[in-house]
């Protein structure tokens, strides 16, 4: 369901827009699933903030109820709900953001419409753009019998790296 919603939003994307190429779609594509889970992603972060905020009393509160485990549970418990911190939040977040996050990659190596198609250097979109071939095969990584170092996944780890340290530094300015 969620395969075909993708491959139907990029279809619509390509007839409404023929002026712009796959390569430029596909970021387009990128774009908008980056605002369907940008709200979620904020919400973790905070969640997370606000825990990272409760921490130091719930150490506080452990060293003094040590030999009181049910007591201790109790008000790391009320401390939760004093500040408005829940431990599961954060992590529950990005688990909601799988099913938007994942399909892209599987249907990206599989879809037929990208065969043949090129954007900038990459010859063919359907094809992993390696820089460097690996003399060794890595397994689950390699595709198919070939295992290299692609340039755009490099990208694409700089990039979230400059993005979280942007968000981190724009949500704790707030």
């Amino acid at each position: 369901m969620i395969s075909k919603f993708i491959i139907n939003t990029i279809h619509f994307l390509k007839t409404s827009l023929p002026f712009l190429g796959t390569g430029v779609i596909l970021m387009l594509f990128a774009v908008l699933v980056r605002i369907i889970s940008g709200p979620l992603t904020k919400m973790s972060f905070r969640s997370t903030q606000k825990m990272q905020k409760v921490q130091p009393l719930i150490k506080e509160i452990q060293e003094k109820y040590k030999s009181e485990p049910k007591k201790m549970q109790q008000r790391i418990m009320q401390t939760y709900k004093e500040h408005k911190a829940n431990p599961l939040s954060g992590c529950l977040l990005m688990f909601l953001q799988w099913p938007i996050m994942i399909p892209p990659f599987i249907i990206f190596r599989s879809t037929i419409e990208l065969r043949g198609e090129s954007f900038l250097w990459v010859p063919d979109l359907a094809q992993p753009d390696y820089l460097i071939m690996l003399p060794f095969k890595i397994p689950i990584i390699g595709f198919g019998n070939e295992t290299g170092i692609g340039l755009l996944p490099i990208l694409m780890g700089v990039t979230l790296f400059l993005t979280m340290k942007q968000t981190s530094a724009n949500l704790e300015g707030q």
